[in-house]
């Protein structure tokens, strides 16, 4: 190597290094307290909201959980305020994280105004809003039909859109609010026989983006986080059409397996790291990364392994063209007599028992 190329080298390292300090350096400055915060996290009865809750507890923040059955809210609610008292006495604090359940359909413009005003009046303002509510559905194109997709939408684009739209009076007012949208993945890079699922996902991402933009100029930023799929029984609350079965079987293994999920305590450490610092967009692992930007830069080797996948691995539709009605993935296992779904039920008792997933009783033998 010649002088001159070792002098290029070490600038450009150089400058890449001034690159990373800068940018660590207004990181560092984005970064707020999270004790005393005052948090709002929809869907946190259960699943990744759970874990992410949990973790704005153990840090100290106000906690206000959202969903639309009030066992499961009762239930989150009691061992989160379990984990507050013990994070109390274990650091000799006099004051306990305080911590809220309320229920409402967050999808509905009504109910997300409602619940911004009880948090408000909770709490005396909102700090950090997490959307983690969402609807998983599962099956091929040919079985699905308009009011799938439909449903989809409201289910994962509008129980994001509404609350944010609710709460932006009153993070505008005070000029300052943390928003952490939580997606997937999918809202990246196609999934075959998800395609109800990765068109909500794919809307709320780029709506997440525009957000972050717009809102900046308030105050507020807007942040994404793309989990892969993680293994938190949340295919249980899925819903699965064309062959249930055989959907279910597929889309639950790869909910459990180490190759193709992740842990959902690295998902909740990103929401709380994004809520903490800021950051734009969070991906939660290295191979959903690398699947985001194959897509992004290499859409057609993205869609021919896609394609090589439904040939391979994915049920097909019988030669009639029957579809089977919508089977939820709690019904399916309840009912089923398939050994192969039995063994993944039972597999899967334990995660779906952490995350507090309501049919993980139907797991067992």
């Amino acid at each position: 190597m010649t002088s001159r190329a070792r002098f290029n080298v070490i600038l450009a390292s150089a400058a890449l290094l001034a690159v990373g300090l800068v940018r660590a350096g207004l990181r560092r400055s984005r970064r707020i307290p999270l004790r005393g915060a005052k948090v709002l996290l929809t869907g946190g009865s259960r699943g990744l909201g759970f874990a992410a809750a949990r973790r704005f507890v153990r840090q100290g923040a106000d906690v206000a959980i959202c969903a639309r059955d009030e066992a499961e809210l009762d239930r989150a609610s009691a061992a989160l305020r379990d984990i507050a008292q013990s994070v109390a006495r274990a650091r000799n604090r006099g004051t306990v994280s305080k911590v809220v359940a309320l229920r409402g359909d967050v999808t509905d413009r009504r109910a997300a105004v409602h619940l911004m005003q009880a948090v408000v009046a909770q709490f005396g303002r909102i700090d950090v809003l997490v959307n983690c509510a969402v609807e998983i559905a599962v099956g091929p194109v040919e079985a699905l039909n308009a009011t799938d997709f439909q449903h989809a939408f409201r289910g994962i684009f509008f129980a994001l859109y509404q609350p944010i739209m609710a709460a932006l009076p009153h993070m505008k007012a005070r000029r300052f609010g943390r928003i952490v949208n939580v997606t997937s993945v999918a809202g990246k890079a196609p999934i075959p026989h998800n395609a109800a699922y990765v068109a909500g996902k794919f809307a709320t991402t780029g709506f997440s983006a525009v957000c972050a933009a717009e809102l900046r100029k308030y105050g507020i930023r807007v942040s994404t986080v793309l989990p892969p799929p993680l293994r938190n029984g949340a295919w249980l609350n899925g819903s699965y059409k064309g062959v249930p079965e055989e959907e279910l079987s597929w889309f639950a293994r790869a909910l459990q397996s180490p190759l193709t999920s992740a842990n959902p305590e690295r998902a909740a450490k990103a929401i709380v790291e994004a809520a903490r610092f800021g950051d734009v967009e969070r991906m939660v692992t290295p191979l959903s990364f690398l699947q985001a930007r194959l897509h992004a830069n290499w859409p057609s080797l993205s869609i021919a392994l896609a394609a090589f996948l439904d040939r391979r691995f994915m049920p097909r539709l019988p030669p009639s063209g029957r579809v089977l009605p919508a089977a939820s993935g709690e019904e399916i296992v309840s009912t089923s007599q398939n050994p192969r779904v039995r063994r993944i039920a039972r597999a899967a008792q334990r995660d779906a028992q952490k995350y507090l997933q309501p049919g993980a009783a139907k797991c067992g033998p």
